[in-house]
């Protein structure tokens, strides 16, 4: 991929700091392509409080995918059908 299709420091300002609504494998994919180009050591999962480190991540993921088992608890709740976000801020 040339240098102007891959910009680190804006995809870095589109995903840092910024309230996403991210499914954990999905940021844990992320993480582990882009942990060392943006100088990332360590994930943490907000709802469950799992770290995993640079290392310790492609091994994670090799244990991860779609399974039968019981899901994890959301970080928001499902009325109806519809997920109910908060939003907080302006």
């Amino acid at each position: 991929m040339t240098a102007e299709l891959r910009n680190l420091p804006h995809i870095a300002s589109m995903a840092f700091n910024e309230p996403l609504m991210l499914e954990p494998a999905y940021a844990r994919v992320f993480f582990c392509a882009l942990a060392d180009q943006l100088g990332i050591s360590r994930l943490t999962d907000a709802v469950s409080g799992d770290s995993l480190t640079a290392g310790e991540a492609p091994a994670a993921l090799a244990l991860s995918g779609d399974d039968d088992g019981p899901r994890q608890a959301r970080s928001y709740q499902v009325m109806n059908g519809i997920a109910v976000l908060p939003v907080s801020g302006t």
